[in-house]
């Protein structure tokens, strides 16, 4: 870097908001959609399809959750 006149890559900035509540994805696409309007930036990335997975994993792991607990609850009771 010292040999170059200037830095050839551009900035970066990774942005996670802190939120008390979740956001749905129509919210997500929102505020993206919102930082691509700001002129100062080139380029907004929102990895949605990560965000989507992570939220189909979630729902899967309380579905195994419920069953299990649903079947080790009905297993005691016949005790």
């Amino acid at each position: 870097m010292r040999y170059l006149e200037d830095n050839p890559l551009p900035a970066v900035f990774l942005v996670q908001p802190v939120v008390s509540e979740s956001i749905d994805m129509v919210k997500r696409a929102i505020i993206g959609v919102a930082a691509k309007s700001w002129r100062q930036l080139m380029d907004v990335q929102i990895d949605m399809l990560w965000l989507q997975r992570l939220r189909q994993f979630d729902r899967n792991g309380t579905k195994i959750v419920l069953a299990l607990g649903a079947t080790l609850g009905w297993g005691c009771y016949w005790l």
